[in-house]
């Protein structure tokens, strides 16, 4: 296969595998109160519940970013992890709840498959430049005013 078809291939199964992450952060955070009950309930102290939460938010928002844009996709699957291992022992475990557990068991596999290869082909694919988008949407407005 060419390495054109591999990249953008990569690229598909990261934003697949991130879309795992990315789909239930705003309901995390809309629902903020009602997924702190939920930790309490399942025997994390009060006063460590909103830290927990904060950090799982964290680790998603970020993790899932790395894994589809940065150069630094292992670093992205590491916080993804770090996220995703804890909530399942946590919440899938007691009781089991067998699906979840399994579909959470693939992707714990296929973030340390990414963390596992030795060069991603995320080093061959353009980085995006936010800084050099802002500074032409800057320039774009200033012109525009001027």
């Amino acid at each position: 296969m060419r390495p054109s078809k591999l990249r953008f291939l990569d690229l598909i199964g990261r934003i697949f595998l991130a879309t795992a992450f990315i789909i239930p952060i705003p309901l995390k955070i809309l629902r903020y109160p009602l997924f702190l009950k939920s930790l309490i309930a399942h025997g994390i102290p009060p006063n460590l519940a909103p830290f927990l939460l904060i950090s799982a938010i964290f680790c998603m928002t970020v993790g899932s970013t790395l894994l589809i844009f940065g150069s630094q996709q292992k670093l992205g699957s590491f916080f993804l992890l770090l996220f995703l291992i804890p909530t399942t022992i946590i919440f899938h475990l007691s009781p089991f709840q067998y699906n979840i557990f399994f579909t959470n068991l693939g992707l714990i596999g296929g973030l340390i498959i990414i963390i596992s290869r030795p060069n991603p082909l995320i080093h061959r694919i353009p980085i995006i430049k936010f800084d050099k988008i802002i500074n032409d949407i800057i320039s774009k407005i200033k012109t525009l005013i001027s």
